[in-house]
């Protein structure tokens, strides 16, 4: 949804034609068309705050270029930490699926850079991330948040770390349900328009004050 082979043109397209189109986490300010989304640069900027107010001062992000969602959390985040004066951001992105394995790349060069330039605190644009740093941090023998603080987003069923991540809800059923209602309404003869939903932050206890 952020590259230019996305599917853009086609929705152009197809709301041109006369066809109600409903987008849903991806806003591409097309005329006739609704979306709605999750307000995704709020939960950047409130996981570079969370940081900030345990004293992390080197942090970073790893999230997905080719997805808007991710770039807009990933963006709203470094922004956030300039604003704050964070010593070093780190900002790293991968374009292929989270399943394979390039976030624990990534995972791996972060947290094996030597301690004094080292992250202690990675923001990961989705829980499957930031499970997968966490595999990455075991191997490191690095602890969670001892070691390393964690915010992810989605609040997805990704086992027993779930259990202690902190991280953003994703309301997916109401997006569902309001997404229903929308298309409906434009069945009905109502304009296109556009939903907002704030994630909600889930705080447990993957974040802590700065170790050294």
């Amino acid at each position: 949804s952020a590259t230019k082979r996305s599917n853009k043109d086609l929705v152009k397209s197809m709301a041109k034609s006369g066809i109600k189109i409903v987008l849903v986490h991806s806003d591409w300010n097309i005329d006739q068309v609704s979306c709605n989304v999750l307000d995704d640069a709020f939960g950047g900027e409130k996981a570079a705050e969370i940081f900030f107010e345990y004293g992390h001062k080197r942090v970073a992000v790893i999230y997905k270029s080719t997805h808007l969602p991710g770039v807009i959390r990933a963006k709203s985040f470094v922004d956030r930490c300039r604003q704050l004066g964070f010593s070093k951001i780190y900002e790293k992105s991968f374009n292929v699926s989270e399943f394979t394995g390039a976030p624990m790349q990534i995972a791996h060069e972060l947290m094996s850079l030597p301690l004094q330039i080292r992250p202690t605190a990675i923001f990961c644009y989705n829980d499957a991330t930031a499970l997968q740093l966490q595999l990455v941090a075991k191997r490191l023998a690095l602890n969670i948040p001892e070691d390393i603080s964690v915010i992810g987003f989605d609040d997805g069923p990704i086992g027993d770390f779930r259990d202690i991540l902190t991280t953003f809800a994703h309301p997916k059923e109401d997006v569902g349900r309001r997404s229903v209602e929308i298309l409906l309404d434009m069945l009905n003869g109502s304009k296109a328009y556009r939903v907002v939903h704030k994630p909600e932050l889930i705080e447990r206890s993957s974040v802590a004050g700065v170790k050294e």
